[in-house]
């Protein structure tokens, strides 16, 4: 896959990287917003953030905010502070220390048990790579199923909401390497897209964004 690794127009540092053989995550697209959104704060250098990841833009041209969310691989407790994770594909953007997570809620507005992430490691019972085990600082709270997914949050508190409020979902892949001070994101709205290539996307995400298909099975 080839991608722009510094973004657009007051990104810093420009050009292209191959570095490996992704799959679209877009079907169709309409217009999106007319001027993507700057990087709140750039992922650590060698990350992927693919076509497809949830973001937040505060507005045309403004701050740009990528909400993480994954499926839980393992039932757990309400007491654990042990927990797995599974991403959608090698793309999905990984979980990371001091990453706060929740239970996504039911409604945009939903609070919840926040937790704050201290320790990533590869699960090596799954051959896929893409299981990760996740320490956290405290529990959630909730017994967990294979069905939950979790969010970023704002905060380890009792009332913790979602990181940022989603405003698209990102249209390419953006690769943070060394030089970049800066990248733009491009946010859609309005299109189709492959629901089962892209990270987990929770039914109080879709509801906001009504103009987006999720097309599962593909």
């Amino acid at each position: 896959m080839s991608t722009n690794f510094a973004g657009l127009g007051n990104a810093y540092g420009s050009g292209s990287k191959t570095y490996g053989g992704s799959f679209p995550a877009w079907r169709s697209v309409e217009p999106g917003e007319t001027s993507g959104g700057t990087l709140a704060s750039l992922p650590a250098i060698g990350t992927v953030i693919p076509a497809g990841t949830l973001v937040s833009l505060s507005d045309v041209g403004g701050t740009a905010t990528i909400v993480k969310s994954w499926t839980v691989a393992a039932a757990a407790t309400n007491i654990a502070t042990s927990i797995k994770v599974k991403l959608a594909s090698i793309y999905t953007m990984k979980p990371v220390v001091g990453d706060f997570i929740m239970i996504a809620p039911s409604t945009i507005a939903g609070t919840g048990q926040g937790a704050e992430i201290t320790a990533v490691a590869v699960d090596g019972t799954d051959t896929s790579g893409l299981t990760y085990t996740l320490t956290l600082a405290a529990t959630i709270g909730t017994a967990l199923t294979t069905s939950t997914v979790l969010i970023q949050a704002n905060g380890a508190t009792a009332t913790a909401t979602i990181l940022a409020v989603p405003t698209g979902i990102s249209m390419d892949d953006i690769y943070i390497q060394e030089g970049i001070t800066s990248a733009v994101v491009n946010s859609i709205f309005h299109g189709v897209i492959f629901g089962d290539r892209i990270q987990p996307v929770p039914d109080s995400v879709k509801a906001i964004l009504p103009q987006i298909k999720f097309e599962k099975g593909i």
